[in-house]
């Protein structure tokens, strides 16, 4: 099994959320969607508040009471594990124009949120993988509206509402791409190339 839960209290939720971990393992779905190596042991700890992460393989996240129970929990433990798999050497910001683009775009600081560009980036990667893993396990529809209002909330919309139909073409043609650092230095390259 790739997740160990570990710590004291919350115990039946923590069996819950362990039960939809092994049965929809989030690590093996990402790997298939991003291509990108598995982290293997991931181990996830009890934090009250906000989700959270420690490189190379430490999940923080509340397991106290949700609105939507074990299921949002899984989630959010998809959403932190992209950003893990997502910094893995070589990081997804490796590629040559990626970095280019994301030195050039430096200042931009989204509104009401205090985000570098890159930082915004790899946020809204996130969420797009983890609404496709919840998608690939039959709990939403992949359509933007749907998930409109959380990216907006989020601080995402900038780079979701732009790459959105580039998402859904990357989904259908991932055999295409050595891995989505590929996908992510074309679309970074179509929607905000560098003016000469």
């Amino acid at each position: 099994m790739t997740f160990v839960i570990k710590g004291k209290g919350h115990e039946a939720m923590k069996r819950e959320v362990g039960r939809l971990l092994k049965e929809n393992d989030p690590e093996e779905i990402m790997a298939e969607i991003t291509k990108r190596k598995r982290i293997g042991k991931i181990i996830v700890y009890h934090k009250k508040g906000d989700a959270d992460i420690k490189e190379p393989n430490i999940v923080y996240v509340d397991f106290g009471p949700k609105p939507h129970g074990a299921f949002d929990i899984w989630a959010t433990i998809c959403h932190e594990v992209v950003h893990l798999m997502l910094r893995r050497d070589p990081p997804w910001y490796a590629n040559e124009q990626t970095q280019k683009i994301l030195k050039h775009h430096k200042k931009y600081v989204p509104v009401n949120f205090h985000y570098s560009f890159q930082y915004l980036i790899e946020q809204s990667l996130a969420f797009m993988i983890q609404v496709t893993c919840i998608y690939e396990v039959g709990q939403c529809r992949l359509e933007y509206k749907v998930w409109k209002t959380m990216f907006e909330n989020s601080g995402v919309s900038l780079f979701t509402k732009t790459a959105w139909k580039d998402w859904l073409r990357y989904l259908k043609s991932k055999d295409d791409y050595d891995s989505i650092d590929d996908w992510i230095a074309e679309t970074l390259e179509k929607h905000w190339r560098i003016s000469k």
